[in-house]
């Protein structure tokens, strides 16, 4: 090996379910510390349209985060269903979210013409206008297929350079 792999921890996702006693938010919240600690550089925290407990683990995240990323494939010109169903709990907490906040949009998608982008961009708009957050940029990857496509793409160093900029 010329340098170290790059190791993702899924523990805070998947793992979770299948424990005899779920962690609950607190506790995930300090396991993804100790990660962090640990020097692991990407967490997969939960999959917050799966559960109550996963959002709620999410939920705190969302708002008391300064930048929130919406990051999705497209799925029939549109977000994924599990986005979909994070925004529709976004809603419940609308009182504790309307506030001033950042957010990117992260797009990958198989086809190559502009015009499908379209109804995604128009949702991302629609919601920014009603949370009143601002769009802090985007990152729309056209003719990424098939999964993995987009390592041999421009996109993932735009997707730094953006980061090192909010």
């Amino acid at each position: 090996l010329k340098k170290s792999p790059i190791r993702c921890s899924v523990d805070l996702r998947d793992g979770n379910q299948a424990l005899p006693m779920p962690m609950n938010p607190e506790k995930k919240f300090a396991y993804f510390q100790l990660l962090c600690q640990i020097g692991f550089k990407e967490i997969e925290v939960s999959f917050p349209s799966a559960s109550q407990d996963d959002f709620e683990f999410v939920r705190k995240h969302i708002i008391d985060a300064d930048c929130v990323v919406f990051a999705t494939p497209m799925y029939y010109f549109g977000i994924s269903s599990q986005l979909k169903a994070v925004i529709d709990r976004i809603y419940a907490i609308n009182g504790s979210i309307h506030v001033a906040k950042k957010a990117v949009l992260m797009v990958t998608y198989a086809d190559n013409a502009a015009k499908k982008e379209r109804p995604i961009l128009t949702h991302y708009e629609m919601l920014l206008d009603y949370l009143g957050w601002q769009d802090a940029g985007r990152i729309i990857a056209p003719g990424v297929w098939p999964a993995g496509a987009i390592q041999s793409t421009a996109y993932p160093q735009k997707a730094y350079e953006l980061g090192k900029h909010l």
